[in-house]
């Protein structure tokens, strides 16, 4: 081969690898143009959920929504959990419950690491207590309750803001006897009462009182009518 051949195959081959790299760069460009905006749809999404009253007629929350579910099924693996379970509560507003589900589903499967994805199986069973699947949501607390042990302050508090949760989903919907979901309060109390750490121990004990007040404002007997129908009792 002569000096020619080489430096044309030589020059060939340094154009293929300028075209490879620049191939590279522009798609990782594009990803993070992409992550940008469904950077940017989540924290919409977060302000319009905390501004939004519960309804199925809100034009912004709904197009959010849309726009980050068409940037995830379009964009391939560029979502995370945050991401899905974010949208997941969207579409559980709007309505949406199958689409809910789904993100939901995709939040638990793309959990990075135990806690989150304790956080997001006692997240979706709180959606599914909601939607009256009962049994489901239980199973799902169960497997979030199985992932950590209760050897450290750390364990005990996120298992017992677990039990808290279901406490509060069993209760709040009426899915069993009130003395039943009581066991999940003392569940929660009773490791809540063993971290060592008296800050932290003292704060977890308030959040729980603080569910279980709600929960006693929700179940509570209606006032009797002081001016009842003649022939009724008061």
């Amino acid at each position: 081969m002569t000096f020619n051949e080489y430096l044309t195959l030589g020059l060939s081959g340094l154009a293929l690898l300028v075209s490879v790299v620049s191939a590279v760069i522009s798609f990782r460009q594009v990803r993070t143009e992409i992550r940008e905006q469904l950077n940017e749809i989540v924290r919409e999404l977060l302000k319009t959920q905390s501004e939004a009253a519960l309804s199925s007629k809100n034009p912004k929350l709904a197009s959010l929504a849309r726009q980050g579910d068409a940037i995830i099924v379009g964009s391939g693996e560029i979502a995370t959990d945050i991401d899905c379970s974010v949208i997941a509560d969207s579409f559980a507003m709007l309505g949406d419950l199958p689409r809910a589900a789904h993100y939901w589903q995709r939040a638990v499967d793309l959990s990075p690491s135990d806690f989150y994805r304790v956080m997001n199986k006692r997240g979706y069973a709180q959606f599914l207590f909601f939607t009256g699947q009962h049994e489901l949501g239980r199973k799902f607390y169960r497997e979030a309750l199985e992932i950590y042990d209760v050897t450290t302050d750390f364990n005990k508090a996120t298992n017992g803001f677990t039990y808290q949760m279901w406490y509060f989903s069993e209760a709040s919907s009426l899915s069993q006897s009130f003395s039943g979901a009581e066991d999940y309060y003392r569940q929660a109390r009773g490791l809540f009462e063993s971290i060592s750490s008296i800050q932290w121990k003292r704060n977890v004990l308030s959040y729980l009182e603080n569910a279980r007040s709600q929960i006693a404002s929700l179940t509570a007997d209606p006032a009797p009518n002081p001016n009842p129908p003649p022939g009724r009792p008061a």
